[in-house]
């Protein structure tokens, strides 16, 4: 079963990435800007698919990226084995917890959503800091969609290689953007030149509405409810509220967006353009099942007793 990870209200000025003509060198895949070649027959450490990929003209990948992570876990997943995890670029230096997770070229790795998993049982949030396993390497996992997990560095996993993409003239290939806002009205945070409110009870942050009712409201504040047809807007807009929850915003919140299969049961849609929502990560994550929930009630009881 999934559900829609987190978020929004908002009126929305998307942003519109557009791409050259690139090419990719012998053996890579083109994923937008970026080129890419996965080794799901090949296993490896952490440090040793790193070299491999330097040794073709790559680096393990980066998934810093949210509308190209979408695109190259769609790709993986229909095309590589079930059980496979992949090495990608990022790691941390030990247990400090001051050291951050950082890609290979020195900036920091996106906490949460929409890029890190959670693990089973439990659905313990990742990187699930399980120290004394040294996991301080980041692989994808397809049994959780794709999704980060850190895993112990000298394990055997498959690797994916990223190489830069470069125009047919051999120039480093470039996103195109479009105009995006500068300033919002009042009641409205700016994220990545869009217009997002946060609706909550100010004196009650326990109140909760319908999605009917979340509907109206925004409607009222001249907006509607929040539509993320662009990847890259809901990481920005993940991001902001794993930066501010318990700051500004409710710890633990779950936020109504403009999503819904009223129409065909099944069939996602957002409201407003009509499109289809996709599916998979990063904008959809797991739930428990019953037996699983009923499993970790009892060994609660058993604690207590």
């Amino acid at each position: 079963m999934n559900s829609l990870r987190k978020f929004v209200f908002t009126v929305s000025l998307f942003v519109i990435f557009g791409y050259l003509e690139a090419v990719c060198p012998t053996g890579y895949r083109q994923f937008g800007s970026k080129c890419l070649q996965a080794f799901p027959s090949l296993v490896a450490t952490w440090d040793d698919a790193k070299a491999a990929c330097e040794d073709i003209g790559g680096h393990l990948a980066y998934m810093n990226d949210c509308t190209l992570t979408k695109m190259i876990t769609n790709y993986l997943g229909a095309t590589v084995p079930t059980t496979n995890k992949y090495w990608i670029g990022a790691s941390k230096s030990g247990e400090d917890e001051a050291n951050p997770w950082v890609w290979l070229d020195g900036t920091t790795v996106q906490m949460g959503a929409p890029y890190w998993g959670s693990s089973t049982p439990g659905w313990i949030e990742e990187p699930n800091g399980e120290d004394a396993n040294e996991e301080y390497c980041a692989a994808l996992d397809k049994n959780d969609q794709f999704y980060l997990h850190d895993e112990t560095c000298g394990t055997q996993l498959n690797y994916l290689c990223e190489a830069d993409a470069l125009t047919a003239k051999g120039e480093p290939l470039k996103e195109k953007t479009g105009a995006q806002l500068t300033e919002c009205p009042d009641q409205f945070e700016l994220i990545s030149g869009s217009c997002f409110h946060f609706h909550y009870n100010s004196l009650d942050r326990n109140t909760k509405t319908t999605y009917s009712d979340a509907q109206d409201i925004c409607a009222d504040l001249g907006a509607r409810l929040a539509v993320f047809e662009s990847c890259n807007l809901f990481g920005s807009v993940a991001t902001y509220i794993n930066e501010n929850t318990e700051v500004q915003l409710p710890s633990k919140a779950s936020y109504w967006i403009g999503a819904n299969d009223m129409g065909t049961d099944g069939l996602w849609y957002w409201d407003g353009p009509y499109t289809s929502v996709p599916t998979g990560s990063p904008f959809w994550g797991s739930v428990k099942e019953e037996e699983e929930e009923e499993e970790e009630e009892e060994e609660e009881e058993e604690e207590e007793e």
